[in-house]
Protein backbone atom coordinates (compact mmCIF):
# COMPACT_ATOMS: atom_id res chain seq x y z
CA UNK A 1 0.00 0.00 0.00
CA UNK A 2 2.60 2.44 0.80
CA UNK A 3 4.29 1.39 -1.90
CA UNK A 4 1.84 2.44 -4.18
CA UNK A 5 1.26 5.40 -3.05
CA UNK A 6 4.84 6.27 -3.61
CA UNK A 7 4.37 5.66 -7.00
CA UNK A 8 1.65 7.73 -7.91
CA UNK A 9 3.27 10.46 -6.00
CA UNK A 10 6.02 9.94 -8.40
CA UNK A 11 4.07 9.90 -11.61
CA UNK A 12 1.97 13.21 -10.91
CA UNK A 13 5.24 14.99 -10.11
CA UNK A 14 6.49 14.14 -13.23
CA UNK A 15 3.68 15.18 -15.68
CA UNK A 16 3.13 18.25 -13.44
CA UNK A 17 6.93 18.63 -14.44
CA UNK A 18 6.61 18.43 -17.91
CA UNK A 19 3.61 20.66 -17.89
CA UNK A 20 5.05 23.23 -16.85
CA UNK A 21 8.36 22.90 -19.40
CA UNK A 22 6.02 23.94 -22.11
CA UNK A 23 2.59 25.87 -20.41
CA UNK A 24 1.95 29.32 -20.09
CA UNK A 25 4.98 31.63 -18.47
CA UNK A 26 7.61 28.93 -19.61
CA UNK A 27 10.71 30.97 -20.47
CA UNK A 28 10.97 29.17 -23.73
CA UNK A 29 7.57 30.58 -24.84
CA UNK A 30 6.49 29.26 -28.90
CA UNK A 31 9.70 28.85 -31.03
CA UNK A 32 9.74 30.51 -34.79
CA UNK A 33 11.69 27.62 -36.15
CA UNK A 34 12.86 30.50 -38.75
CA UNK A 35 14.11 32.25 -35.50
CA UNK A 36 15.77 30.08 -33.28
CA UNK A 37 15.93 31.17 -29.47
CA UNK A 38 19.31 30.59 -27.78
CA UNK A 39 18.62 29.78 -24.45
CA UNK A 40 20.74 30.06 -20.75
CA UNK A 41 21.71 26.46 -19.92
CA UNK A 42 22.19 27.34 -16.09
CA UNK A 43 18.85 29.86 -15.84
CA UNK A 44 17.21 28.68 -18.65
CA UNK A 45 16.19 32.43 -19.65
CA UNK A 46 16.28 33.07 -23.34
CA UNK A 47 20.16 34.59 -23.95
CA UNK A 48 21.17 37.54 -26.24
CA UNK A 49 21.60 36.39 -29.84
CA UNK A 50 25.43 35.76 -30.63
CA UNK A 51 27.64 38.54 -32.08
CA UNK A 52 28.22 38.11 -35.32
CA UNK A 53 31.21 40.44 -35.84
CA UNK A 54 28.94 44.18 -36.19
CA UNK A 55 27.26 45.35 -39.62
CA UNK A 56 29.22 45.59 -42.77
CA UNK A 57 27.31 49.04 -43.67
CA UNK A 58 29.23 51.98 -43.99
CA UNK A 59 28.95 55.12 -41.93
CA UNK A 60 28.47 57.37 -44.69
CA UNK A 61 28.11 57.52 -48.31
CA UNK A 62 29.09 60.43 -50.36
CA UNK A 63 27.46 61.04 -53.58
CA UNK A 64 30.25 63.47 -54.48
CA UNK A 65 33.32 63.74 -52.91
CA UNK A 66 35.55 66.68 -52.38
CA UNK A 67 38.84 66.25 -55.35
CA UNK A 68 40.07 68.91 -56.96
CA UNK A 69 43.25 68.56 -59.49
CA UNK A 70 43.44 68.23 -63.77
CA UNK A 71 44.15 66.77 -66.55
CA UNK A 72 48.49 66.18 -66.61
CA UNK A 73 50.47 65.51 -69.28
CA UNK A 74 49.98 62.49 -71.71
CA UNK A 75 51.79 60.50 -74.48
CA UNK A 76 48.72 59.59 -76.24
CA UNK A 77 46.43 62.42 -77.36
CA UNK A 78 43.51 60.25 -76.89
CA UNK A 79 44.24 59.56 -73.31
CA UNK A 80 43.39 61.70 -70.37
CA UNK A 81 45.60 61.61 -67.30
CA UNK A 82 43.70 63.22 -64.67
CA UNK A 83 44.95 63.54 -60.75
CA UNK A 84 42.59 63.37 -58.06
CA UNK A 85 43.03 65.06 -54.81
CA UNK A 86 40.97 65.23 -51.36
CA UNK A 87 39.95 68.67 -51.43
CA UNK A 88 38.03 68.87 -47.84
CA UNK A 89 38.41 72.37 -46.48
CA UNK A 90 38.22 73.00 -42.76
CA UNK A 91 37.85 70.67 -40.22
CA UNK A 92 37.57 68.08 -43.13
CA UNK A 93 40.94 69.05 -44.83
CA UNK A 94 42.93 66.50 -42.91
CA UNK A 95 41.37 62.94 -42.60
CA UNK A 96 41.76 61.35 -39.21
CA UNK A 97 43.81 57.90 -39.25
CA UNK A 98 40.69 56.22 -38.18
CA UNK A 99 38.58 57.13 -40.99
CA UNK A 100 38.82 55.60 -44.36
CA UNK A 101 37.13 56.70 -47.51
CA UNK A 102 36.98 54.40 -50.10
CA UNK A 103 35.66 55.34 -54.01
CA UNK A 104 32.68 53.34 -55.15
CA UNK A 105 32.04 54.85 -58.24
CA UNK A 106 33.43 57.08 -61.10
CA UNK A 107 31.01 59.38 -62.89
CA UNK A 108 31.18 61.16 -66.26
CA UNK A 109 28.99 64.31 -67.40
CA UNK A 110 28.40 63.80 -70.32
CA UNK A 111 29.23 59.97 -70.83
CA UNK A 112 31.49 60.08 -72.81
CA UNK A 113 34.41 58.63 -71.26
CA UNK A 114 35.27 55.22 -69.84
CA UNK A 115 38.18 54.18 -67.73
CA UNK A 116 41.06 53.03 -69.57
CA UNK A 117 45.17 51.85 -68.83
CA UNK A 118 48.35 52.94 -69.33
CA UNK A 119 49.50 56.21 -71.11
CA UNK A 120 50.56 57.84 -68.43
CA UNK A 121 53.48 58.64 -66.19
CA UNK A 122 51.89 59.40 -62.80
CA UNK A 123 53.07 57.70 -60.26
CA UNK A 124 49.83 57.93 -58.17
CA UNK A 125 47.74 54.62 -57.64
CA UNK A 126 44.89 54.37 -59.99
CA UNK A 127 41.18 55.55 -58.50
CA UNK A 128 39.47 52.84 -58.64
CA UNK A 129 38.61 51.25 -55.57
CA UNK A 130 41.00 54.08 -54.00
CA UNK A 131 40.64 54.55 -50.50
CA UNK A 132 41.68 57.73 -48.99
CA UNK A 133 43.20 58.65 -45.34
CA UNK A 134 45.38 59.96 -43.28
CA UNK A 135 48.40 59.50 -45.42
CA UNK A 136 46.64 58.71 -48.71
CA UNK A 137 45.58 62.03 -50.54
CA UNK A 138 45.50 61.77 -54.59
CA UNK A 139 45.10 58.74 -57.08
CA UNK A 140 45.10 58.81 -60.89
CA UNK A 141 42.01 58.42 -63.75
CA UNK A 142 43.55 57.33 -66.93
CA UNK A 143 40.55 57.88 -69.21
CA UNK A 144 39.67 57.46 -73.29
CA UNK A 145 36.74 58.42 -75.16
CA UNK A 146 34.44 55.68 -75.32
CA UNK A 147 32.91 57.23 -78.98
CA UNK A 148 29.58 58.87 -77.78
CA UNK A 149 28.28 62.03 -79.72
CA UNK A 150 28.77 65.01 -77.85
CA UNK A 151 29.15 68.58 -78.88
CA UNK A 152 32.44 70.08 -78.23
CA UNK A 153 30.33 74.06 -77.71
CA UNK A 154 28.59 72.97 -75.16
CA UNK A 155 29.68 72.32 -71.56
CA UNK A 156 33.50 71.42 -70.62
CA UNK A 157 32.62 67.77 -69.65
CA UNK A 158 33.44 66.84 -65.77
CA UNK A 159 34.22 63.68 -63.29
CA UNK A 160 32.95 62.89 -60.50
CA UNK A 161 33.83 60.67 -57.73
CA UNK A 162 31.15 58.68 -54.93
CA UNK A 163 32.86 57.17 -51.90
CA UNK A 164 31.79 55.73 -48.33
CA UNK A 165 33.21 56.58 -44.99
CA UNK A 166 33.98 53.99 -42.68
CA UNK A 167 35.64 54.31 -38.77
CA UNK A 168 37.45 52.24 -36.92
CA UNK A 169 35.24 52.93 -33.84
CA UNK A 170 31.84 54.65 -35.59
CA UNK A 171 30.82 55.75 -31.68
CA UNK A 172 33.80 57.76 -32.05
CA UNK A 173 33.84 61.72 -31.55
CA UNK A 174 36.54 61.75 -33.94
CA UNK A 175 34.38 59.81 -36.29
CA UNK A 176 31.06 61.66 -35.35
CA UNK A 177 32.59 65.09 -36.35
CA UNK A 178 34.41 64.02 -39.66
CA UNK A 179 30.97 63.03 -40.96
CA UNK A 180 29.18 66.04 -39.65
CA UNK A 181 31.86 68.22 -41.32
CA UNK A 182 31.95 66.73 -44.40
CA UNK A 183 28.10 66.96 -44.77
CA UNK A 184 28.95 70.93 -44.53
CA UNK A 185 27.66 72.36 -47.98
CA UNK A 186 30.61 73.88 -48.46
CA UNK A 187 32.30 70.67 -49.13
CA UNK A 188 30.13 70.41 -52.83
CA UNK A 189 31.49 73.10 -54.22
CA UNK A 190 34.26 71.22 -54.52
CA UNK A 191 33.17 67.77 -56.09
CA UNK A 192 34.23 68.28 -59.93
CA UNK A 193 36.91 68.09 -62.07
CA UNK A 194 36.91 69.38 -65.67
CA UNK A 195 38.01 67.43 -68.64
CA UNK A 196 39.11 68.29 -72.26
CA UNK A 197 36.95 67.17 -75.13
CA UNK A 198 37.94 64.18 -76.90
CA UNK A 199 40.08 65.29 -80.37
CA UNK A 200 37.61 65.64 -82.94
CA UNK A 201 38.58 65.60 -86.46
CA UNK A 202 36.29 68.35 -88.23
CA UNK A 203 38.24 69.26 -91.51
CA UNK A 204 38.03 72.39 -92.76
CA UNK A 205 34.77 71.97 -94.67
CA UNK A 206 31.74 72.17 -93.75
CA UNK A 207 29.20 69.46 -93.71
CA UNK A 208 27.24 68.55 -97.27
CA UNK A 209 30.24 70.77 -99.24
CA UNK A 210 32.37 69.25 -102.03
CA UNK A 211 35.79 70.49 -101.13
CA UNK A 212 36.97 71.04 -104.79
CA UNK A 213 33.66 73.80 -105.07
CA UNK A 214 33.75 77.29 -104.65
CA UNK A 215 30.30 78.08 -102.28
CA UNK A 216 30.21 81.16 -104.07
CA UNK A 217 29.88 79.96 -107.57
CA UNK A 218 27.47 78.05 -109.27
CA UNK A 219 29.39 75.24 -110.72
Amino acid sequence: MYRGLVRWLFAAAVVVTLAGCGGPGSNLGEVDPDDPVVVDPESGDEAPPPDDGGSDEPALHLANLPIGGGVVDSADPAVQCVEVNWLGQEDAADIPPSVHIGVTQIDFTPAIFDLGEGGCSSSLPPCTDYVYGADARACLLVIRPNGEPFDPDGARPVVALQADIACDDPASTECSDFEESIQDETQTQFSQIELEFPPTDTGDTDPGTDPGTDPGTDG
